[in-house]
């Protein structure tokens, strides 16, 4: 099967306790204003991902383990914007979830973690909100956001994550407010020439690399961080 729930334009219900796996493009996918919810339900082991929610979907996801797919655990693109409480996404062989393309939405006492290569990937035009995430122990950075790429950052943790805790790229225009970006094995904020976006009330210390790493031309506004002892 391509995937093993596929809600298209308009479509409801809900799917409860349900296991999704072995399609070999997603476990589920939610498109054309499609809203379903599902709760306590596990998604693993697919082909490309394990949910794509994509040109404008919606959906409530629940208490939901996500995790093991091939390109991105979680992708969200082209105007869609789903909903998602405690869930877990890890393992995957790639980044844990992708934002691009208008994708939005709303990740909420998520944990993201030991997926191969970044935790969170937010680019092209997307404006996600994560808030009291767990963003930890990813091959590559914890969040990374791309050119265009915006989002906003709430009293979440990012930490233990193979690069630098957040990477702003040139274009990008996050909004990071009283986050913990601590313990990873590069700087805590690495903005890089033609960043934006602002980083405020947050506690930068104990990254491998100093809290900060400002290439010349980054305009990332900084108020009211902890950098140091």
């Amino acid at each position: 099967k391509q995937a093993g729930a596929l809600f298209g334009r308009d479509a409801q219900g809900l799917l409860e306790d349900c296991e999704l796996e072995g399609n070999t493009r997603a476990a589920v996918e939610i498109r054309g204003s499609g809203n379903p919810t599902l709760r306590r339900c596990t998604a693993r082991r697919c082909g490309d991902v394990g949910v794509m929610v994509h040109d404008r979907g919606r959906g409530t996801f629940e208490d939901c383990d996500l995790a093991e797919a091939a390109w991105a655990v979680l992708v969200v693109r082209r105007g869609a914007a789903p909903v998602l409480r405690r869930c877990k996404i890890h393992d995957g062989l790639k980044a844990g979830a992708l934002l691009a393309a208008r994708g939005g939405g709303l990740l909420e006492e998520c944990e993201v973690f030991a997926n191969a290569g970044p935790g969170v990937v937010i680019g092209d035009d997307a404006n996600p909100m994560l808030k009291g995430c767990q963003i930890r122990d990813n091959g590559q950075a914890g969040v990374a956001v791309g050119e265009k790429g915006r989002g906003t950052l709430e009293q979440c943790a990012i930490s233990g994550n193979g690069l630098a805790g957040l990477v702003i790229g040139a274009g990008a225009a996050p909004q990071v407010r009283g986050c913990r970006i601590e313990h990873n094995r590069d700087a805590g904020v690495w903005a890089r020439r033609g960043a934006a976006g602002s980083v405020e009330g947050c506690d930068l210390t104990d990254n491998r690399e100093g809290a900060l790493d400002l290439e010349s031309g980054a305009r990332l506004q900084l108020r009211d961080n902890r950098t140091g002892p």
